[in-house]
């Protein structure tokens, strides 16, 4: 790419005038699918900013007194991206990633205190985890303690292949996001403990 259309492609008024183009000589019977899913993309981009910024105050944790929308796909998609974002795809607990060409990955990005609880999608009430811990976290056979450490319930029986034994995870140190500020919330795991780990 040249240098003057580089320079005319940072700047976002121009691309935006480039992409009308494209879409009226190209995609002209597609156009309000095109646009839904710009303007789709665009809430889903402020809202991951303001996620971002909810990290820079103190984390509390209250149930709320108004009913959220739980459903809320702007909401849970740009949720789920910063929680990918930040731990790169990886599960916390194994450390496990696997992402196929077209996107998908193994792990999800779990609520530490569940939504429907809190109300909360601080990237400091998620954790990334893959779908066998997600589910374990979720039933309260693991936990995490105050020092980052997995903690797993005694009341687990289990077999299969030594390396993927529960037992192997004790008090192994979790994935943590690069940014001190994204750890997940210590409140959070006091919350989980006491009300979904069994000892």
């Amino acid at each position: 790419m040249d240098e003057p259309l580089f320079n005319f492609l940072i700047q976002s008024h121009e691309r935006e005038i480039i992409r009308q183009a494209i879409i009226d000589k190209y995609f002209r019977d597609c156009r309000q699918a095109i646009e839904s899913v710009i303007r789709e993309e665009q809430q889903i981009g402020e809202h991951r900013q303001l996620l971002i910024q909810f990290a820079e105050h103190p984390f509390s944790y209250q149930v709320g007194s108004e009913p959220v929308e739980e459903r809320n796909p702007i909401r849970g998609t740009a949720f789920g991206r910063e929680i990918m974002r930040w731990y790169n795809y990886t599960c916390a607990v194994c450390r496990l990633r696997v992402v196929t060409e077209d996107g998908k990955s193994i792990t999800d990005a779990a609520h530490i205190i569940p939504f429907r609880i809190s109300y909360k999608d601080d990237i400091r009430n998620g954790i990334s985890l893959c779908k066998l811990h997600h589910w374990a976290f979720d039933e309260g056979l693991i936990s995490v303690n105050e020092r980052y450490k997995v903690r797993v319930s005694k009341i687990i029986s289990e077999e299969g292949p030594e390396e993927q034994m529960f037992r192997n995870l004790r008090n192994r140190k979790i994935l943590l996001p690069q940014d001190r500020i994204l750890y997940p919330a210590q409140e959070a795991l006091v919350w989980h403990r006491e009300n979904r780990f069994r000892e």
